[in-house]
């Protein structure tokens, strides 16, 4: 089992309990989701049991085991860059956190 610290881009903060977590990356770009033809889809935190996964998109998700240590870390800002042809580019490679 699994705890699931889920802090909002605004401070908010929400705890879940979960057999399962899976993580999605970020597909296309935010920025340019909203030209015609573009399509974006968010990082994504998926948590849950085996039947039903929940989506948690947007701020920072913590992902603890059972003794309470941290074994992922999750950033789901999305990606502000714009490259060539509109496909996401990170300023900062090293400013994204991806899992631990």
């Amino acid at each position: 089992m699994f705890t699931i610290k889920h802090v909002t881009s605004r401070g908010n903060e929400a705890i879940f309990a979960a057999a399962n977590v899976s993580f999605t990356e970020e597909v296309g770009s935010y920025v340019c989701s909203q030209l015609p033809g573009r399509n974006y889809t968010p990082a994504t935190v998926w948590y849950g049991d085996a039947g039903k996964l929940e989506p948690l998109t947007g701020g920072v998700v913590y992902v603890m085991n059972s003794a309470g240590a941290t074994v992922a870390k999750y950033d789901l800002a999305p990606n502000l860059g714009v490259g060539v042809v509109g496909e996401a580019v990170d300023p900062d490679p090293h400013n994204n956190l991806r899992a631990a």
